[in-house]
C-alpha cells in the first residue's frame, strides 16, 4: 500500500468477519491417541497437496503415532490426482475422508489436532485458516502472501518455506516430539472477529468519516480500509 502513496497514518486494517453458526462452536473437540493432521480443500497441484503427502512420510516416530486425513473431492480425473490416491495407498496412515458440506466444517475440524495448508502460490485471506483459527485448531502453513499473514510462526501456528518438503517435514515432526507445542500454539490463537463485529467496526470508521469534527469537514481522501 506504501508502494502506492497510500499514507500508512490514514489506512485502517479490517479483515473480514466470519459467520460461525456453521463452526459449532460450543461443540467440544475429540481427542485421540495419534496426532491427527488435516487438509481440508483442493485437489490441484498449486494447492501443494503433494508436498504434504511427501512430508508426512518423512515423519520419524512409531508406524501409530499419527496420521494424514485429507477432506475434499477427489477422483483419478487427472495425472495429479491418480498420483496423490497411489500415494496414499501405499501408506496406512494416509486416509481421503471425500467432501463435506459447509454446516460440518467445525465438526471435520475439531477431528483434527492441526491442518497443512501447503499452497504453492499466493494466497490472499484463507478462509480454512481463519475457520481453524475460530476453532482453536492450529494451522502449518506456507510462509507466502497472505498464509504468512495470518501465522505468527510458534505463536499461534508455524510456517514453512514455499516448496520445501524438508522444512514442512520438519515443522511436522516438532509436533511430534515436542508434546506442549500444540497447546502452545492453540493458546495463541486470536478470537475471529465476527461479522456483526466487522460491520460495527466498519460503521465507526464511517461516522468518524462523516460527521464533523467541530465544525470542520475531513478532508478528501483522508482514509482508506481494506
Amino acid at each position: 500500500m506504501e508502494e502506492y502513496r497510500f499514507k500508512p497514518r490514514r489506512t485502517v486494517y479490517l479483515p473480514f468477519g466470519l459467520d460461525p453458526t456453521h463452526l459449532s462452536v460450543a461443540q467440544a473437540g475429540t481427542s485421540s491417541a495419534r496426532l491427527r493432521i488435516g487438509y481440508l480443500g483442493q485437489f490441484a497441484p498449486h494447492k501443494g497437496v503433494h508436498l504434504l503427502l511427501a512430508a508426512f512420510q518423512k515423519l520419524v516416530g512409531p508406524s501409530q503415532s499419527c496420521e494424514l486425513i485429507l477432506h475434499g473431492h477427489i477422483s483419478d480425473a487427472s495425472p495429479y490426482e491418480r498420483r496423490l490416491l497411489q500415494t496414499a495407498k501405499r501408506d496406512p496412515n494416509i486416509a481421503f475422508a471425500g467432501p463435506y458440506p459447509n454446516q460440518q466444517v467445525g465438526q471435520v475440524l475439531r477431528s483434527l489436532d492441526v491442518i497443512v495448508v501447503p499452497s504453492m502460490w499466493y494466497e490472499n485471506r484463507p478462509t480454512v485458516i481463519v475457520e481453524a483459527h475460530a476453532t482453536q485448531t492450529p494451522v502449518v502453513a506456507t510462509r507466502l502472501g497472505g498464509m504468512a499473514e495470518l501465522i505468527a510462526h510458534d505463536e499461534n501456528g508455524l510456517l514453512f518455506e514455499a516448496g520445501s518438503v524438508q522444512d514442512l517435514a520438519k515443522q511436522l515432526q516438532r509436533l511430534l516430539d515436542e508434546p506442549a507445542l500444540l497447546s502452545q500454539l492453540r493458546c495463541g490463537i486470536q478470537p475471529v472477529p465476527t461479522v456483526e463485529e466487522e460491520t460495527a467496526t466498519l460503521m465507526r470508521i464511517y461516522r468518524s468519516l462523516l460527521l464533523p469534527h467541530r465544525g470542520q469537514t475531513v478532508p478528501n481522501g483522508a482514509l482508506t480500509v481494506f
